[in-house]
């Protein structure tokens, strides 16, 4: 009996160690960026400090306009605010069924056609990490302004 409780117990704490991985680092400081309608402006807004396998990534989006919204992973690289990711990032990617390392960030495309803002919320990525695997917020939230041309 008591041999059982024991195996018991420990094939729960081994289970919640293998769905609750250490959460991943997160700053709540806003990123801005500033952009004439109509133009692509890449956002920097996360690094993690460890490679994870990373199984999906979403973003909510707030925004008083339409605009279009994709993350993307910088591979070598981080962005702060660009047009042009590309000299800052090898290529950039869908970060679902990649490696996110410390070489590489994640990116908020973004493009509207008509002024107003947008507020993306911190992104939350599905990963696995070893033999770990869950959901965590990584990085900063941004806003950005859509400006008339």
């Amino acid at each position: 009996m008591i041999a059982a409780a024991t195996l018991l117990g420990l094939a729960a704490a081994g289970w919640y160690w293998v769905v609750h991985p250490a959460d991943l680092p997160t700053d709540p400081r806003e990123r801005t960026a500033q952009t004439p309608v109509g133009s692509t402006i890449y956002v920097g807004l996360a690094r993690t400090d460890r490679t994870i396998a990373v199984t999906g990534v979403r973003m909510a989006v707030e925004a008083n306009v339409a605009v279009q919204v994709r993350l993307l992973r910088c591979v070598g690289g981080e962005v702060a605010v660009t047009t042009d990711p590309s000299v800052f990032c090898t290529r950039l990617e869908d970060p679902s069924g990649h490696d996110l390392s410390p070489d590489d960030s994640l990116v908020a495309e973004v493009t509207g056609d008509s002024p107003g803002a947008a507020y993306l919320r911190t992104p939350v990525v599905s990963f696995t990490d070893g033999l770990q695997r869950g959901s965590s917020r990584l990085g900063s939230p941004a806003v950005v302004t859509l400006l008339e041309r």
